[in-house]
Parts: C-alpha cells; structure tokens; sequence
C-alpha cells in the first residue's frame, strides 16, 4: 500500500494545489500593499504641493506687506518732518506778529492819537486822503463772537494811487487787541471808488471799543 503509484499522485497534486494558493495569495498581498505605498505617495506629493503653495502666498504677502509698511514709514517721516517745519515756522512767525503789534503802540505812547468810538453797523466817515469811511459789524464764525469792518476808498486826486491802510482795535484801557491790514496794489484810478471787507484779527477774550486807521502816510483821524 505504501508503493500505491495512485495515492502518490494524489499526493503530489494536493501539496502543488497548496503551493499554487499559497503563491496567489503573496502575490496579492504583494498587489495591495503596492497600490497602497502609491496612494500613499500621491496623498504626499499633494501635501507637498499644497504646502508650496501656501509658502509661495505667504512670500508675496510679505513682501507686499513690507512694502506698504515701508510706505508707510516714509510717509510719517514726511508729515512729522512738515509739522516740524510748520512749528518752526511759526515759533518764527511770532516775533514778527508780536513786532508788528507793538509798531502802532510804540506810536500811540509817543503820539497818542484820538481813537475813536466803535460803533456797530454804522458808517463812519474817514474822509483823509484816499480813505472815505469805513464801518463795523459784528459776525458768528464757528460760535465765536467776530468783527467784520467795510473800508471804502475814493480817489479825488487826478492821479492814480494804490490804496494801503491800517485798521487797529483797542479796549477800553486804549490797549491794542487786534489789527488787518490792507496792502490792495491795484491801482484806483481818479475819481475811482472800491471798498474792502475783511474779518478783523483780535484777542478773542475782549471786546474792542475803539479804533484807529493807520495810512502809509501817516495817521488818518475821521473828519468833523
């Protein structure tokens, strides 16, 4: 029985059966764990694409923001430098403002001259040289109590002059506290009017009383 040539063969087909399975399933488990190891690289490659992008986003970011705060910068730089230069302007300025005040008091101190009464929307003749009256109102700028004076010159000469003048504020104590003045070079030809408005600058906490014109010639005192 143990020479049976039928049982051999049989035999040798059940471990050739068994073989040929175990061979199909390693080529199967060869198969999957390939097709996982390329999945597994394509997730990666795309990760890796994503992150690129991103970092390239982030870049341009950068450097755009970098740039605008550069801008930036620059342009603080500028205004603090211009506000620098305004203040600086202006510190010299004051002198000057306080020198051109002090110009009619020095005269006032060694000349007093006869201010006159301030009265309100009422015409006020002049009548000296070229200067024919002038008259003052009272005016709301932004809440704030103003005064606005109308000056009319008249060439009664038979020659053209250009008009300059001089308007002065003063409180009761006769202490100037404000002045404007008119520089008009257009020349006012003979028997030629023109009037001149223009807010006054004055010392806000006081109230002026009197006035006085001052001409290039000269002091101007309204007529009788």
């Amino acid at each position: 029985m143990d020479n049976d040539p039928d049982a051999h063969s049989a035999d040798s087909a059940l471990e050739n059966s068994s073989g040929d399975k175990r061979s199909g399933t390693r080529r199967s488990s060869r198969s999957r764990h390939s097709t996982h190891s390329r999945r597994a690289t394509q997730r990666l490659v795309v990760i890796a694409a994503w992150l690129g992008i991103l970092l390239a986003v982030m870049l341009v970011l950068t450097v755009y923001l970098g740039l605008e705060l550069a801008q930036t910068t620059k342009h603080a730089n500028r205004l603090a430098a211009e506000l620098t230069d305004a203040k600086l302007e202006l510190s010299a300025l004051k002198p000057r403002r306080g020198e051109a005040w002090q110009g009619p008091l020095q005269v006032a101190k060694e000349q007093p001259p006869a201010l006159i009464d301030m009265q309100l929307d009422k015409v006020i003749p002049i009548n000296k040289g070229y200067l024919k009256n002038i008259m003052f109102s009272a005016v709301n700028r932004n809440g704030q109590k103003r005064y606005e004076y109308r000056l009319v010159f008249e060439n009664t000469t038979p020659r053209p002059v250009y008009p300059h003048a001089r308007v002065m504020l003063f409180n009761k104590s006769q202490t100037q506290i404000g002045m404007d003045e008119i520089s008009d070079y257009t020349e006012l030809a003979s028997g030629e009017s023109r009037s001149h408005s223009a807010l006054m600058t004055h010392l806000a906490t006081q109230e002026p009383h009197r006035f006085l014109v001052d001409t290039k010639g000269g002091v101007d005192l309204p007529g009788p």
